[in-house]
């Protein structure tokens, strides 16, 4: 149903003399259907249905509109559906409110049809004539109606046939005394027989009494629980009653198969050789890898002696008997290290989480530029962003071990006592170990091996001093869970020539100690990654990652350790819609311009130099995603008069959305059509020389805006540009105005409900 109304209003101040016709504004229009209830009963199974009054609204044009979304017109229930029961009803129309006085009427919503209530509404019948004619008409009138009297009275009644039956009415009648079920009852009724239904009761208060025929016998139930067990049988020979006192012989053909005569049996296997646990005593076959067969436990002297070849007698023997026998399932090696990360998380809301970083060189962040790139850094970052997503607001800093006690508020935080030099004898000492352990860690993550491997100390040493440290942890640590351990194999240094062990040795102890104690230690090995890019001594790919020393890694090998350390406790996470989860970091590109499915706009250039993104004018740089719903973020420092942000829901750079801040403020835009609004604003400190993460997040209609962690800007779209901007998917970065902004960091990923 649709329907427009207006009201005639003094001519205004504008072209012409005609009356004005103003838009009735927020009028109230009621829809009563004349039934309250009807049968739908072809559905599946049958329903009632009952039909409540329906309320629109005139938007500010003076239209029927849904008060929902303000879509035009509003849908019902058609009157003349066959389905339904009764069918051909009427709905009421009442229009209220904005000074409307206008008289009820009633109106059917045929299937399929648009009905304009404005065509159908009541108007007063008398559209007005002059007086004089008026009072002509009117003696007219009164003198036909003389003759009519007189011509009566002299008519005698005759009574005709009777006529015709009249057609059936299609309106319905008025509403029936409404009725209620008093009461129900069911009789069962022989198989086969007809179901009945027998009314009763008043008008308004009617019972029923319902006959069922019996249906088909159902299905066997299910079998009982077992009984008890009953009382436990002889176990000898002499207990069993009943037993022939002699056994009828075989009798062969031969001289060799058998011999006439009796056999009485007495005994079996003597106990004693099945307890021995010996195969050939207890007539067992043996198993092998290929043979299934019975499996014997050596005794210690037996394992070490390897007296017993039958036996098998080590672990790799007996791996390999079920090996061959057992499917093997596949195996998550950290998902007990996820679940505990998971624990952390819902802990951070609560109340002050410790991560520890141990370790050498690498942990304490050796080649990298600065503090936030180095492994600490970026994993404790991603560890601080998944607690955020459960309340926790803001990041706290990696703290240095002799800053350890300043990690005191909720949630997340990384204290990093890695020792640069060290070996697995020293990189927590016995005075750093239980003071590590006393802050109560959740976590602590080792990375350690690079200068033992240098040194050329045993790795079965190596192996025996990380577990002292892993012990010594626990026993210092006083909370109520106790700490994982994150044992991770990191990239070989490339200055050594000739060492006397192989770096997948240190690995491989780190392994053995996560499969004894798979409860609080995981091992992860990082070092394919590395192995992955190919790089190796001598590699000319190698200078991206690698110092000059060949022993430090920049801060490109910095992000794919952290990398790999992210995704083995479970913090990257992937789109359950199966739509494109997109990330884009632009550190991890050698320099020069940038392309690689990026496209410039307002002819500008956008260079990458030392991993710092910089444009050489003001405009936008974006790039495609292919999902609308988007949380999109930029590490930007400004200058002193540089304006920078980030661009979503991007068509080209003439429709686009963005979030820009400047040193003052932060600012969310709309383009269309090459024109730019701003949409709502926040003033804020955003200090020139100083990183700044700033960020947007839009899911259908709703637009956050983020600088440095705080929410600045919320904003719901409008239907029309939620229309608009729904089909856009291009992501970005924008610089408004000349300047030097520079981008550290970008990153997007898809959003969902």
């Amino acid at each position: 149903m649709r329907g427009r109304f207006l009201r005639a209003v003094i001519d205004s101040a504008d072209a012409g003399r005609n009356p004005d016709g103003v838009p009735i504004a927020d009028a109230t229009i009621t829809l009563t259907p004349s039934v309250e209830w009807v049968r739908h009963a072809t559905a599946d199974p049958p329903v009632m249905i009952q039909l409540r009054p329906i309320q629109a609204r005139t938007d500010a044009y003076g239209h029927i509109v849904s008060p929902a979304d303000g879509a035009p017109g509003v849908r019902v229930v058609a009157t003349d559906d066959s389905k339904l029961t009764p069918t051909n009803f009427t709905y009421r129309v009442k229009v209220t409110g904005a000074g409307v006085a206008l008289p009820e009427w009633s109106i059917v919503a045929p299937a399929g049809a648009m009905v304009d209530l404005a065509s159908s509404a009541p108007v007063p019948p008398n559209p007005g004539a002059e007086i004089a004619r008026w009072v002509a008409v009117v003696r007219q009138v009164e003198g036909l109606r003389d003759q009519v009297a007189s011509l009566a009275a002299q008519v005698q009644p005759v009574k005709g046939d009777p006529g015709q039956p009249g057609a059936d009415s299609t309106v319905p009648g008025p509403p029936g005394t409404s009725a209620r079920i008093a009461g129900a009852t069911v009789v069962g009724l022989a198989a086969g027989a007809a179901p009945t239904v027998v009314a009763g009761g008043t008008e308004t208060d009617r019972t029923f009494e319902f006959g069922i025929p019996a249906g088909a016998p159902g299905a066997p139930g299910a079998p009982g629980a077992p009984g008890a067990p009953g009382a436990p049988g002889t176990t000898t020979w002499s207990g069993i009653t009943d037993k022939p006192s002699t056994f009828a012989p075989t009798i062969g053909t031969t001289a060799s198969t058998a011999a006439a005569g009796n056999h009485t049996h007495t005994t079996g296997i003597p106990g004693t050789a099945i307890s021995s646990g010996t195969i050939s005593a207890a007539r067992l076959p043996a198993a092998t890898d290929t043979t299934v067969g019975a499996v014997e436990l050596a005794t210690t002297t037996e394992t070490t002696t390897g007296t017993d070849t039958v036996r098998a007698v080590t672990p790799a023997g007996v791996k390999a008997v079920t090996d061959s026998l057992l499917p093997r399932a596949e195996h998550d090696p950290h998902a007990v290290l996820r679940r505990h990360v998971q624990m952390m998380l819902g802990a951070a809301a609560v109340s002050c989480v410790r991560v520890v970083g141990a370790g050498s060189s690498t942990m304490s962040g050796g080649g990298a530029s600065e503090p936030g790139i180095s492994v600490a850094g970026v994993v404790g970052r991603a560890l601080q962003d998944a607690a955020r997503s459960v309340g926790i607001p803001g990041y706290n800093p990696v703290w240095s071990h002799a800053n350890r006690a300043q990690a005191t508020t909720g949630g997340i935080h990384v204290v990093n006592s890695a020792v640069p030099g060290s070996t697995a004898s020293n990189y927590l000492t016995a005075t750093t170990r239980p003071q590590a352990g006393a802050l109560n860690p959740l976590l602590v993550i080792h990375i350690v091996g690079s200068n033992d491997w240098s040194s050329n100390v045993n790795p079965t040493t190596y192996r025996s001093q990380l577990l002292t440290v892993i012990n010594a942890i626990d026993a210092a640590s006083t909370g109520p869970v106790k700490p994982m351990h994150l044992l991770v194999h990191q990239f070989p240094r490339l200055d050594l020539t000739n060492p006397t062990y192989t770096w997948e040795q240190y690995g491989a102890q780190m392994q053995s100690l996560a499969r004894e104690h798979p409860d609080r230690i995981a091992y992860l090995d990082a070092s394919q990654a590395f192995d992955r890019a190919a790089i190796t001594a001598g590699n000319p790919y190698g200078g991206l990652l690698m110092e000059p020393d060949q022993i430090h890694t920049r801060d490109m090998g910095h992000r794919i350790l952290a990398g790999t350390i992210v995704d083995a406790l479970g913090l990257r996470p992937r789109d359950p819609r199966g739509t494109q989860y997109e990330t884009v970091d632009l550190l991890n590109r050698a320099d020069g311009a940038v392309g690689n499915n990026w496209t410039a706009y307002g002819g500008v250039t956008w260079t990458l130099t030392g991993g710092v993104l910089a444009p050489s004018a003001g405009g936008s740089l974006m790039r495609q995603v292919w999902v609308p719903d988007i949380d999109v973020a930029a590490e930007v420092t400004l200058s002193d008069t540089a304006t920078a942000g980030v661009i979503f829901r991007g068509a080209d750079d003439s429709n686009r959305w963005s979030l820009v801040m400047g040193t003052n403020d932060v600012a969310l835009w709309r383009t269309e059509a090459g024109s730019s609004t701003q949409i709502a604003t926040a003033n804020v400190a955003n200090p020139a020389g100083t990183r700044h993460i700033v960020r947007a997040t839009v899911l259908g209609g709703r637009v956050r805006g983020y600088v440095d962690g705080r929410c600045l800007v919320d904003h719901t779209m409008t239907s029309t540009d939620l229309s608009a901007s729904r089909s856009r998917s291009m992501v970005g970065v924008r610089a408004p105005q000349n300047g030097t902004p520079r981008f550290h960091r970008f990153a997007a990923q898809s959003l969902t409900e």
